[in-house]
């Protein structure tokens, strides 16, 4: 088994073992949440097929297996499902526990505008950053849907997401190379902005921030379908 199968795994290990308890049963809402996962799966790897075809990244062979789809070693297409069912699981088990806990629609339309205008200044500061540009228009478009169509969730996902920070933190600090030298995967210098968290490019928060958001918002229209 490979390395960065094994990180893969060991990430889904504690959110698949409890998708069956009792109080949260995510089992229960595969039916509207794998669909989700699958469908912006698709959108997101395509994202990453261009970039990996740019040249904007590319992933160390010591780490992942032979097995290459249209550019991408498998873990890496397997880490747009594995990824969004362990956030989502996050999402939903807030929710079941502290079903009332959200922020107001005051402090959501604040975060909402500084996060908006933040995300556009920083991503059309330097245009010829392909990532962190691409990645920065996602994060405004997904926060107008949310907004949009579905503020309730919003309001609960600016906390979700924080949550769910740490654990990113951990997995995409060791895919990176904090703690292994060299990363499973490398970026091009000219595509990002240089800012990094350990040795995580700030532009994979960003990245993470908008596919998880418009997983959770695809998930929601899902369920509403099921109901009628």
């Amino acid at each position: 088994m490979t390395f960065y199968l094994k990180i893969e795994l060991a990430a889904l290990a504690i959110p698949l073992a409890f998708s069956f308890d009792r109080k949260v049963a995510f089992y229960k809402m595969w039916s509207f949440i794998l669909p989700a996962i699958l469908l912006n799966a698709l959108f997101f790897i395509g994202l990453d097929i261009f970039f990996t075809s740019e040249g904007a990244w590319g992933f160390n062979p010591d780490y992942h297996s032979i097995i290459i789809i249209a550019g991408l070693p498998l873990e890496e297409a397997l880490f747009f499902i594995i990824i969004p069912y362990c956030c989502l699981f996050i999402h939903y088990v807030f929710i079941a526990y502290l079903p009332n806990t959200s922020l107001s629609n005051k402090i959501t339309r604040l975060v909402s505008i500084l996060s908006i205008t933040i995300f556009l200044v920083w991503g059309l500061s330097d245009i010829s950053r392909s990532y962190t540009l691409v990645y920065t228009i996602l994060c405004v478009t997904s926060i107008v849907i949310a907004w949009i169509f579905n503020k309730q969730t919003l309001s609960k996902y600016y906390i979700t997401f924080l949550i769910m920070f740490i654990p990113f933190m951990i997995t995409n600090s060791i895919l990176t190379g904090t703690f292994i030298g060299d990363g499973v995967f490398w970026y091009k210098a000219s595509e990002i902005s240089g800012m990094k968290i350990l040795s995580i490019p700030v532009e994979d928060a960003l990245f993470t921030f908008c596919m998880i958001l418009l997983t959770i918002l695809t998930a929601e229209y899902f369920r509403k379908l099921q109901k009628k």
